[in-house]
């Protein structure tokens, strides 16, 4: 027997890590299975009789805060290859190939298990396909998703408390917001806040947090506050760096150049900030975000009548 089958069958050291950090935290065995699994499915995890679905333990896991990459030890290949083409169609879908991911998904769908969480999954990313050309469906779509394992009021009172929600849930929530009831100011800063507070330290929920994160700094330019709107470009893009995360930092390099150039400055300074502009540019082509580099192509010939590219 090898190490990886040693581990896979050693259940009760997952079983007690999830039990003990449950209780560390403060959270009842309901406030964490609640719409993921029943009542005996998670008893019978933390008596170290069986994971049952390994889904089901990532979400559970994520709930808790906890880097659930620590999963993958346990998977089987099956479950393994679930995952990965999990992964895959968020990277398709980040870098704007929604007919690939569209593909990939049917796939997927045509495998799932067809239990609470495959469903939920699979709405969700539905919902992100409509999300550009049917906003309000694709609200009411992620609200269906989200209510097969939380109540929007639930997720509400979670958010504004110790944030009992999985990655999944989290995403589901705020889309919901961002294409049906439209987050003001004040309630952006206190999602971020939350997520700062409870997310960034495990380094989890980071997509959610920089796309969040993006919408704020969309929002503030529509509001024509462009100073905040440049300082917090600038805050996020040195967290980016930082991180080794290039997947979001070209969409931040442009709103911050597009914001400076809607304030006055001298011929310098607007040829400093076109410089931005096409940095971002080939920022997100060269991480084959070809879709964002269209969009921004697309905006500058509109809004100033200029090429990015010649």
């Amino acid at each position: 027997m090898g190490y990886l089958d040693e581990l896979r069958q050693n259940r009760i050291e997952l079983s007690e890590m999830i039990c003990d950090i449950r209780q560390q935290k403060g959270i009842s065995q309901k406030e964490l299975y609640e719409g993921i699994c029943t009542k005996k499915a998670y008893q019978d995890l933390e008596n170290g009789e069986g994971i049952g679905d390994e889904w089901m333990a990532e979400c559970l896991l994520s709930r808790l805060h906890v880097q659930y990459r620590l999963l993958e030890i346990f998977l089987s290949e099956r479950d393994f290859e679930r995952k990965e083409s999990r992964y895959r169609i968020g990277i398709l879908l980040q870098k704007g190939q929604t007919e690939k991911a569209k593909e990939a998904l049917a796939e997927y769908e045509a495998k799932a298990k067809k239990s609470v969480l495959d469903r939920q999954y699979i709405l969700w990313k539905k919902a992100e396909f409509l999300k550009e050309t049917e906003t309000r469906a694709a609200g009411q779509m992620a609200k269906e998703a989200l209510e097969l394992t939380l109540p929007v009021s639930e997720a509400e009172e979670r958010l504004r408390g110790k944030v009992i929600l999985s990655e999944m849930e989290l995403e589901l929530y705020l889309l919901y917001r961002k294409c049906v009831q439209r987050c003001s100011l004040a309630e952006y800063r206190e999602i971020l806040e939350k997520l700062q507070q409870t997310f960034l330290s495990e380094q989890i929920c980071l997509r959610c947090y920089f796309e969040t994160m993006f919408e704020f700094v969309v929002e503030l330019f529509r509001m024509e506050n462009y100073e905040e709107c440049r300082k917090l470009c600038t805050q996020t893009i040195e967290e980016l760096r930082r991180g080794n995360r290039f997947d979001f930092i070209s969409e931040f390099y442009f709103i911050s150049a597009i914001a400076g150039l809607h304030r006055m400055q001298s011929e310098e300074e607007k040829k400093r900030l076109q410089q931005e502009i096409k940095t971002a540019y080939y920022t997100a082509m060269s991480f084959g975000r070809e879709e964002i580099a269209r969009q921004m192509q697309a905006y500058c010939e509109e809004v100033y009548g200029w090429r990015i590219t010649t």
